[in-house]
């Protein structure tokens, strides 16, 4: 593969000459306003370039900014800074990189596009993720519950009023009913009483007869 400003070989798949940093598509960028050729700025955009690729976004960038202060308008390096950008979602510096490419070579077609896309990107982040909405009278499953009607509601609270009134009424008389008397119940001792039981109260013995001597036998 050559490129078509200078005419050089350049390597399989890469974007930018290592001789001349044209863009290997269109040779515009050696004809572009500022990119006079500079070996040391042009070297430090292709390994601007690889690094890209490789995923180091460190080095990357630090290379381009690099080739950046010893040429700052070559249009090249802006759009090589845009992509660097762009590959790590940073939409909004990725469209300030292409607009200034775009201002140094107005002519360059590849630019514009992904100033455009940079933008929408740019503008689809600021928007928030829309809210999931419900029909009218629907609701998520396994949340729908039955209403009752008003007079379901009325019945229902008179039925807990009457077991609350039962309820109350058997904690009271449960007491009272189930109260023994000592006269009713076990004998009980008293202080003064005979042999220690209750005034009134019948002996143990009372109510045994004597017992009676069994008759001898004769013969």
């Amino acid at each position: 593969m050559k490129c078509k400003a200078c005419g050089s070989e350049a390597q399989e798949g890469a974007s930018f000459c290592t001789q001349c940093g044209a863009r290997l598509e269109t040779g515009a960028r050696a004809h572009a306003p500022g990119n006079a050729p500079d070996t040391g700025a042009h070297q430090l955009l292709t390994m601007a370039n690889l690094f890209r690729i490789r995923g180091d976004w460190e080095s990357a960038e630090q290379k381009c900014i690099e080739a950046l202060r010893l040429f700052p308008e070559n249009a090249s390096a802006h759009s090589l800074l845009g992509d660097i950008y762009a590959s790590q979602k940073r939409w909004e510096e990725a469209a300030q990189r292409y607009q200034l490419a775009i201002d140094l070579d107005p002519e360059n077609p590849a630019d514009r596009e992904k100033l455009e896309q940079a933008r929408q990107r740019a503008a689809d982040a600021l928007v928030p993720l829309p809210a999931r909405k419900t029909t009218p009278g629907t609701r998520a499953r396994g949340t729908h519950r039955p209403r009752l009607s008003p007079p379901m509601q009325l019945a229902v609270v008179a039925i807990i009023s009457f077991v609350a009134v039962l309820l109350v009424m058997s904690l009271r008389e449960a007491p009272q009913s189930g109260q023994l008397t000592p006269s009713e119940g076990f004998p009980v001792a008293l202080p003064g009483g005979a042999g220690g039981l209750a005034p009134g109260s019948p002996s143990p013995a009372a109510g045994l007869a004597p017992r009676q001597p069994a008759p001898a036998t004769t013969g």
